[in-house]
């Protein structure tokens, strides 16, 4: 069994692990999450728990748990659209679960207040690409929302856009639809206009487009 990391629970082997596995889960800071199961680091959980107890834990379950709604076969033109919009709608919502360990943890520190800083930038271009696409015909692909969003998965511009919504009054009414992608943006919108920091606003335009994709799509 050298081979193999083991743990033990009163003298009896209960769980195995290969040691790339153990590296992962104990040295890691990462974690993820999909309709099947959670995948999160124990130092990640570890980390977290310092500075908000079960927060990062937290986080994944939301994923886990949160149902998106029932959509309609989208089409390829329309695909790196509608992965966007579920995509910040989805860690902008399971971020306020951890929103203090992004804030406080050593680690993330430097990189949320970058990123938030980088995030109205982000709002801007997503307005433009709407107001450019042309729904079932023309968009652009998950590629190029992935270089926008610069790798974070829909974190950023995602909590900056919950965050938005909560100091404007809206936490209630944005989790009660966590499950719709439309509704986040319209939402968001709503809160932007109140806020007095001035953030981005959807146009006319961006939101009819918004309002097509979810006649299109939404079951």
């Amino acid at each position: 069994m050298d081979r193999w990391i083991y743990l033990k629970v009163n003298g009896t082997i209960s769980a195995l692990f290969m040691p790339w596995l153990c590296e992962q889960m104990c040295v890691a800071v990462s974690g993820s999450a999909n309709d099947e199961a959670i995948y999160a680091s124990f130092f990640a959980s570890y980390l977290g728990d310092q500075i908000k107890k079960g927060g990062y834990s937290g986080h994944e379950m939301h994923h886990f748990l949160r149902q998106s709604i029932p959509l309609r076969p989208i089409a390829q033109a329309d695909k790196g659209m509608m992965r966007a919009l579920e995509a910040v709608l989805s860690e902008g919502t399971a971020d306020l679960v951890d929103l203090e360990i992004w804030k406080e943890a050593a680690g993330s520190k430097d990189y949320f207040i970058k990123m938030t800083a980088a995030s109205p930038g982000m709002l801007q271009q997503l307005n433009k690409d709407l107001e450019d696409m042309i729904p079932g015909k023309k968009g652009k692909d998950w590629n190029y929302f992935s270089t926008l969003f610069e790798g974070s998965s829909g974190h950023f511009p995602g909590s900056y856009m919950s965050a938005i919504m909560v100091r404007n009054g809206y936490r209630k009414e944005m989790l009660d639809h966590c499950d719709d992608p439309f509704a986040f943006v319209r939402i968001y919108n709503r809160a932007a206009l109140k806020d007095n920091s001035k953030p981005p606003v959807f146009t006319e335009k961006a939101m009819r487009v918004i309002a097509e994709l979810e006649k299109r799509y939404k079951k």
